[in-house]
């Protein structure tokens, strides 16, 4: 009897323990379905990419359908590319992180990316709200004190920030002040998305560029000159060589001797030339020779190609 007893107590306990192996297996399915292994500050735009999260029981169903559509608009916005993460990307991502109870430490990551990209303060003044009811449980204190000296830092650099006075700036220094508007406006225009760089900003840039180059053309038809800073201060000396480095090779082509010129006679800095230089080459041939733009995959030229352009135009 005794035997026979202890047999079935131990099968009893086998089978409890198969069963809390079987749980515990489960759980941590369950759980690593909406986590992203080893995630890190320098694969985190790699991984997010490639990340497909499952539904767990501890996610809802109003949860998960928003995470996962978040998750699918941030990889069309960025377009497959990580070049091309910034900072209304990473605000998404920490939603997405969040909403699938992912571990703190990815929506820290995701949130400190976010602070640190370009152009975040804008976000972290206009969503304080948000971002503090996000942020409002015991676990997330780290963040909130995070965010709270953010939001310190974008309202003293925006206090800091007073607008240009156009007619003053023209009236002390003796600028035309209908050119020193339109340079203003066009410069306005040739920053407005390049800033942002989200959802769709390069083509609604485009239009901006073709815009701005009409603008240029006609001025430039107008006074036959590199518009610098003898004509509108060197605030603005910058604004005509920034259309043209984003402009078409046909344009580049057109304008290099102006820069040239401009560059030589103390109108513009000698290293915008080269950057121009470097963007023509490097578009219409492949290769670069003072290694001014990064992230093309333009090859850097040899030792004679430099002399060569370096005398071409006047650089040596």
């Amino acid at each position: 009897m005794i035997s026979r007893l202890s047999k079935y107590k131990k099968r009893m306990l086998a089978k409890r323990i198969f069963m809390l192996y079987s749980i515990t297996i489960m759980i941590l399915i369950n759980v690593s379905a909406q986590h992203i292994e080893h995630l890190n500050e320098d694969n985190f735009e790699h991984q997010v990419l490639k990340f497909e999260p499952v539904q767990c029981s501890t996610v809802s169903d109003d949860d998960f359908e928003y995470a996962t559509m978040v998750l699918r608009e941030v990889k069309n916005a960025v377009q497959n590319d990580v070049k091309n993460f910034c900072r209304g990307d990473y605000y998404n991502l920490v939603n997405v992180f969040k909403s699938l109870n992912a571990p703190i430490e990815h929506v820290a990551l995701a949130f400190d990316k976010f602070i640190k990209s370009e152009g975040s303060c804008m976000y972290v003044i206009q969503l304080e709200k948000k971002i503090r009811k996000k942020f409002k449980t015991t676990e997330y204190a780290h963040l909130l004190k995070q965010y709270n000296e953010k939001l310190e830092q974008c309202r003293d650099e925006k206090s800091k920030k007073a607008p240009l006075n156009i007619v003053d700036y023209s009236n002390k220094n003796g600028f035309d002040l209908e050119l020193v508007t339109m340079m203003n406006h066009i410069n306005e225009q040739d920053k407005y998305y390049r800033l942002d760089k989200c959802e769709g900003w390069r083509a609604k840039q485009r239009e901006l560029d073709r815009s701005n180059q009409v603008l240029i053309d006609s001025i430039f038809a107008i006074h036959k000159t590199y518009i610098g800073n003898s004509m509108v201060g060197e605030k603005f000396s910058g604004v005509m060589w920034a259309v043209i480095q984003h402009s078409s090779l046909e344009m580049m082509e057109k304008y290099l001797p102006i820069v040239k010129e401009a560059a030589h006679n103390g109108n513009l800095s000698v290293e915008s030339l080269k950057m121009l230089i470097d963007r023509f080459y490097g578009l219409k041939y492949g290769y670069q020779f003072f290694n001014t733009q990064l992230g093309f995959g333009f090859k850097k030229a040899d030792a004679n190609q430099i002399t060569e352009i370096k005398r071409k135009f006047g650089l040596l």
